[in-house]
């Protein structure tokens, strides 16, 4: 049996060949998935002594080499070969395999990533405290900082009561606490996100995102010496929201001129196992 795991910013999917997929919500510090030892349960409980044949992993914000290798140890006693890779790799090959493209990711965070002729490139993907514009946490944050904004002038806008009542309580000060005293501010915030997504006071500020990831792919583009880049788009505010999809694609043809959109070819869980049946071969090689 051969087991791919998708560890995202805000969920887990694990896939087993057999054609099961489980999914669990992330309870842990995304990016690092180590935390969330549910998933280790989950795996002693499943395979009750046995050992799958390989368990690969695409791990949230690429994790340090250090963070990867931890983890592979920790699922070792799950497998005879463990594999970790960078998500953005591997959304990368679930999009274009091993041949060339650009994708670019707007979930709990974002990171544009791509390759040409043997070059790659990442821009982004620096996390919720320095930069992630244009994902959840960025787009969740932006909203709250106009709503708290409202609340401390008196104002009751679209803004102050979503925050109100996502948060529970009219007061600032309760709200500003809950934020900084959660063990996950970052899923707090791009949760609180999802839940404006698409209404339409919430337009003005996903499109600056959009138009902020727009010109990451046009300065990747640019660097990777692609004319007509092939580009993937990836992650909740891409698949959500129609708005935000349509404002990334018309600024990406203002910026950049002609383009072509891929269609993602395989579940990233789905690749991931691929990916590790390729570096097997290669090793065997």
């Amino acid at each position: 049996m051969n087991i791919g795991m998708d560890l995202g910013g805000s969920g887990t999917r694990i896939f087993f060949d057999n054609g099961e997929t489980e999914y669990y919500s992330v309870s842990s510090q995304p990016g690092n998935p180590l935390i969330n030892k549910g998933v280790l349960e989950f795996l002693k409980e499943r395979l009750k002594g046995k050992s799958a044949s390989i368990i690969a992993c695409a791990v949230s914000g690429g994790g340090s080499a250090e963070a990867r290798e931890t983890l592979k140890s920790e699922l070792q006693r799950f497998a005879k070969k463990v594999f970790a890779f960078p998500d953005i790799k591997a959304v990368h090959y679930a999009f274009f395999g091993n041949g060339d493209g650009i994708i670019v990711i707007s979930g709990t965070g974002s990171v544009v990533y791509g390759k040409n002729s043997g070059k790659e490139l990442q821009i982004g993907g620096l996390g919720y405290l320095l930069g992630d514009e244009g994902g959840g946490f960025w787009f969740g944050k932006e909203f709250i900082k106009r709503g708290l904004l409202d609340m401390q002038t008196g104002k009751e806008t679209f803004f102050s009561k979503s925050i109100e009542n996502y948060f529970q309580t009219d007061n600032y000060a309760d709200i500003l606490k809950k934020i900084y005293s959660s063990s996950l501010p970052s899923k707090l915030i791009a949760d609180f996100g999802a839940t404006v997504l698409n209404s339409k006071e919430s337009f003005e500020i996903l499109d600056a995102g959009a138009e902020k990831l727009a010109d990451e792919v046009c300065t990747a583009a640019k660097m990777l010496r692609t004319e007509k880049p092939e580009i993937g788009t990836y992650g909740g505010f891409f698949a959500h929201s129609e708005f935000f999809t349509e404002r990334f694609k018309q600024y990406v043809r203002k910026m950049l001129g002609e383009c072509e959109y891929e269609n993602q070819k395989l579940k990233v869980e789905k690749a991931v196992i691929k990916m590790a049946e390729e570096e097997i071969e290669k090793r065997n090689n």
